[in-house]
């Protein structure tokens, strides 16, 4: 199949959408042609985690800063070059996976050109609109109205998580929607080096070492994590905190750590490139998360895939992911003292647990796989392409957008 790639978010950006269109884009390749329109493709290649092959043609459009987050782009996607590749390839589905200007003109294009498209709904925009300065209940109204119009002109959404879908039926969207996990490519985070991060950061091998990665935003409420921290310091002398990521509040955090004297015992990094992740996850002893927002959370999955354990608020779409029972290795808690409990039982106890959180972690990962993701896309593919095509062959031309 050729299949053209719709997304306005990709690198220099790095985030869980992203991370997950790189891995997404790349897996397909290797069985199909790819056309991967992205915003202006200015990005130091060595923060791309995975090298897209021969098999993918990358077409870039001219981008401008977004109004409320300057770090990220917003495509200009009315430019006759792209037009004309687009209007030309032979295409046999088009998936967008943002609804903004990119998403816009391969919703545009598959209307013009009779192409199934396939849209993947990956964020819970309504626990973001605190950056649009307008009321709350305009900003949903809006964003639900604009979700309603752009899902039920595509021939299928996918989904991560239930609740996603779950929300999207009560935005009043009409079209099937398809629960598919992201996925991730497990055998990437395994046999990380356990030593070079932990002689950059001058902590000994000895001392018990907390993970955060992530944005450093509002939305992820990592506070709470700093509060657990700073109580647990007190009793835990040779417990440090780790934070991977950057993002608006870090200099709130900055400031947090020094007015409460724990600045030789936090970490922060800011992003990290790709291939230094692997050895990130290697040299830590647990995997801390509060994120209220997730629809999936690719950061927990990623620390499983590492052999890492977590503790991560059972909230959001991880409400789905993680399991409705305690597992060791795995635990999901609904607040902070029971963040502050687990974390001191893995402290106690991880290194006598050792193997037995290997085994859970590698039994919960497996239904993640990156492979079982295109194994599920590419079924959905077919199905539609198959679809439009009967549509076609029997005369239906009602092409037009829906309003």
């Amino acid at each position: 199949m050729k299949i053209a790639i719709f997304s306005d978010s990709y690198y220099p950006q790095i985030n869980g959408l992203v991370t997950a269109i790189n891995l997404i884009t790349n897996f397909l390749s290797k069985t199909n042609k790819i056309i991967l329109i992205i915003p202006t493709k200015n990005y130091n290649s060595s923060n791309v985690k995975y090298k897209l092959d021969k098999n993918c043609q990358i077409i870039s459009s001219p981008s401008i800063p977004f109004l409320f987050f300057p770090e990220y782009k917003i495509a200009i996607p009315f430019s006759l070059k792209i037009l004309k590749i687009l209007l030309k390839e032979k295409i046999d589905v088009i998936h967008t996976h943002t609804f903004f200007t990119l998403g816009i003109l391969g919703l545009i294009i598959a209307k013009l050109r009779k192409i199934p498209i396939v849209h993947t709904y990956h964020t819970y925009f309504e626990e973001y609109l605190h950056y649009i300065k307008i009321p709350k209940k305009i900003g949903k109204f809006l964003l639900v109205l604009y979700s309603r119009f752009y899902c039920n002109n595509c021939d299928r959404v996918i989904v991560p998580t239930e609740m996603m879908k779950e929300v999207l039926i009560s935005y009043g969207i009409k079209k099937e929607i398809i629960v598919v996990p992201t996925g991730i490519d497990r055998e990437s985070f395994k046999n990380g080096n356990k030593r070079i991060w932990r002689k950059k950061l001058k902590i000994d091998k000895e001392k018990f070492l907390l993970l955060y990665v992530g944005r450093l935003a509002k939305e992820k409420n990592i506070f709470l994590l700093l509060e657990c921290f700073k109580e647990l310091r007190d009793e835990l002398k040779d417990l440090y905190f780790l934070i991977v990521g950057d993002g608006p509040l870090r200099k709130e955090i900055l400031k947090y750590i020094k007015e409460n004297e724990i600045e030789n015992y936090v970490k922060l990094t800011g992003f990290v490139s790709a291939s230094e992740i692997k050895d990130i996850y290697a040299c830590v002893d647990l995997f801390i998360f509060s994120s209220k927002t997730e629809t999936q959370g690719l950061v927990i999955l990623e620390a499983v895939s590492s052999n890492l354990p977590i503790v991560a608020l059972r909230e959001g779409g991880l409400k789905y992911v993680l399991p409705k029972k305690n597992v060791i290795g795995i635990s999901a808690v609904k607040d902070k003292y029971e963040m502050l409990e687990k974390i001191k039982f893995y402290y106690f106890n991880l290194k006598k647990l050792q193997k037995l959180i290997e085994r859970n972690l590698e039994t919960f990962s497996e239904k993640w796989s990156i492979e079982m993701t295109i194994k599920n896309y590419e079924s959905i593919y077919k199905t539609v392409i198959k679809e439009k095509y009967k549509n076609i062959k029997n005369g239906f031309k009602s092409e037009e957008l829906l309003f």
